[in-house]
């Protein structure tokens, strides 16, 4: 009777030592899992602040950029030494003797498959024209040799002004101060980019004439001259223009950003 008291005993110190290591077990996974669902949820909250920052940051970043501007998005990748994209030239004579700016814009257009447009189109139809701004759109008659010119905020809004009518997808951005790499960039997405310089990479004298618009001042130059930058080589450390007097050109790269630079790098982009 003895060895079975002290078996009775011992089994069932035996069952409470396992009762109470499966209570300890029991209440070891809760806390494991409320710390893993914890860490978790903190980890979801880091990366859901991290995401919410983010978009905050590109929503403040898009608030600078008006309209009709857009920002060099691909400025830091690494693009091909040499590009050279399939512009067809346009010579602007003897029809639209000043203007050059218009026939660009046609070549631009028509390398994104707007093939109907015909030399004079823009101009006849959708060119914004101002009295004296000439920033805002163009001034005089680019049908006479006495015309003047428009810069790129008019010409962009021209731009859109056909674009729109052909409820095309792509729209025109200003990128007015966009260095030349970074136009670089552009042509190496395929994108061909309208710019302004001087003709024949001469001398920019500035004239009396000054506008401004949106809060920028504009000073007219003579020798003011609209071409499509169509190509670069770095190598050779030159660039390619469709010029609608000359055809397609080579020109310096660096003789070039002289000429740029001194009309106030303005430029214009489709997307």
């Amino acid at each position: 009777m003895r060895n079975s008291r002290w078996l009775n005993d011992h089994f069932k110190i035996i069952l409470t030592v396992l009762t109470a290591l499966v209570v300890i077990l029991a209440v070891l996974n809760c806390w494991f899992v409320s710390y893993v669902e914890s860490a978790d949820g903190e980890a979801e909250k880091i990366v859901r602040e991290t995401r919410e920052n983010a978009d905050g940051m590109q929503v403040e970043e898009s608030e600078r950029v008006s309209s009709d501007c857009i920002r060099t998005e691909a400025s830091a990748q690494k693009i091909p030494d040499k590009v050279s994209l399939a512009v067809k030239s346009i010579d602007q004579l003897p029809e639209l003797p000043t203007g050059c700016e218009a026939v660009s814009l046609t070549m631009l257009l028509q390398y994104y498959g707007f093939d109907d447009l015909e030399k004079t189109t823009i101009v006849d139809d959708y060119l914004e024209y101002s009295e004296d701004n000439f920033a805002e759109g163009y001034v005089g008659d680019p049908y006479s040799y006495e015309g003047a010119g428009c810069y790129a905020p008019g010409i962009a809004t021209t731009a859109n002004n056909y674009l729109t009518e052909e409820k095309a997808t792509q729209k025109a951005f200003v990128i007015s101060g966009a260095d030349l790499e970074k136009l670089y960039n552009y042509i190496a997405d395929g994108d061909p980019v309208l710019v302004w310089c001087t003709m024949g990479l001469g001398e920019a004298l500035p004239t009396d004439s000054i506008c401004e618009y949106e809060g920028r001042e504009y000073t007219w130059y003579e020798g003011e001259h609209c071409v499509v930058l169509s190509g670069y080589d770095r190598k050779a450390d030159t660039v390619w223009v469709n010029d609608p007097l000359e055809g397609l050109l080579e020109y310096d790269a660096g003789e070039f950003t002289k000429s740029y630079k001194a009309l106030g790098e303005m430029a214009i982009v489709i997307k």
